[in-house]
C-alpha cells in the first residue's frame, strides 16, 4: 500500500516549469554568446590596431634610417675645403599631393659621378608606400591588402649658416650683399648663390594609415629625420 501511494504522488515537471527552465537557459546562452562576440570582436579590433601600429613604425623606421644617410660622400673633403660641390648633396621634395622625397647617397664607389643606382626615395602611390631603389625602381613597403595609407608628408626644416669668413674674400661686398638677401632661414638666394653657406637639414615626416579590413581603425605617425650629411651651397668669392 505505501509504494502504490508513493507512485501515485511522484509526478513529472509541468509544461510551465519546462517553459520557465527553457527560457532562463535561453536568456544565460544568450549573455554568454553576446559576451563571447563582443570578446572575439574587441580582440580583432585590437589586433588591427597592433598591425596597423607595427606596420606604420616599419615603414617610418625605414624613412629614418635611410633619408639619414642623404648626401654622403666618400670625398667629402673636397667640398669642406669648398673646392667641389657633392654631387650627392640635393634632397628633393614635392610640395603637392601626392608627397614623394627623392635623394642620394655613394655606395662606395670613389667617384665624383652620381649613378643611377645610388638614387634613393620615397613616396605615395595609389594608397601604397614605395621605395625607390635605383632610377626609376619603386618597391612596395606596406601591404594593400592590409594597410592603407591615407597621407605621406614631408615638411622642410632648413638653417643655413654662412662660411665667408673662411673665404680670403669674405669681407667683400658681394658677401655681405648675399647675408642680408638670405631668406628667413638664412639661406642664400638664387642670386647670392655665389656665397658659400652650410645648410643643417632635417625633415618632419607625418604618415596616416587605414586599415584596408575596418575604416574605423586609423593611426598617425610623425618621425623628425636630422639628415646627417650638411650640403654646402655656393662658393668663395
Amino acid at each position: 500500500m505505501h509504494s502504490k501511494k508513493n507512485r501515485i504522488y511522484q509526478h513529472g515537471i509541468s509544461i510551465v516549469e519546462l517553459l520557465v527552465g527553457v527560457a532562463v537557459g535561453l536568456f544565460i546562452l544568450g549573455g554568454a554568446l553576446t559576451l563571447f562576440s563582443d570578446y572575439i570582436i574587441n580582440n580583432r579590433q585590437l589586433l588591427l590596431e597592433t598591425r596597423v601600429n607595427q606596420d606604420m613604425r616599419a615603414a617610418a623606421d625605414l624613412i629614418a634610417r635611410d633619408l639619414r644617410r642623404a648626401g654622403y660622400w666618400q670625398q667629402s673633403s673636397s667640398g669642406s675645403y669648398l673646392t667641389m660641390l657633392s654631387p650627392y648633396a640635393a634632397v628633393n621634395t614635392t610640395s603637392t599631393a601626392p608627397y614623394s622625397i627623392t635623394y642620394s647617397y655613394s655606395q662606395g664607389t670613389e667617384n665624383n659621378t652620381l649613378d643611377d643606382t645610388e638614387r634613393f626615395g620615397f613616396r605615395l602611390n595609389s594608397g601604397v608606400l614605395q621605395y625607390q631603389q635605383g632610377n626609376a625602381n619603386w618597391q612596395d613597403i606596406t601591404d594593400g591588402n592590409t594597410l592603407t595609407i591615407n597621407s605621406f608628408t614631408i615638411t622642410p626644416v632648413q638653417k643655413c649658416i654662412g662660411l665667408q669668413q673662411y673665404c680670403s674674400g669674405g669681407s667683400s661686398s658681394t658677401c655681405a650683399a648675399c647675408i642680408a638677401a638670405a631668406d628667413a632661414n638664412g639661406c642664400p638666394t638664387t642670386t647670392c648663390a655665389t656665397c658659400p653657406f652650410i645648410k643643417v637639414r632635417s625633415y618632419n615626416i607625418a604618415l596616416q594609415g587605414t586599415a584596408t579590413a575596418n575604416a574605423s581603425v586609423v593611426r598617425n605617425i610623425q618621425e623628425t629625420v636630422r639628415v646627417r650629411n650638411e650640403e654646402i651651397l655656393g662658393s668663395c668669392p
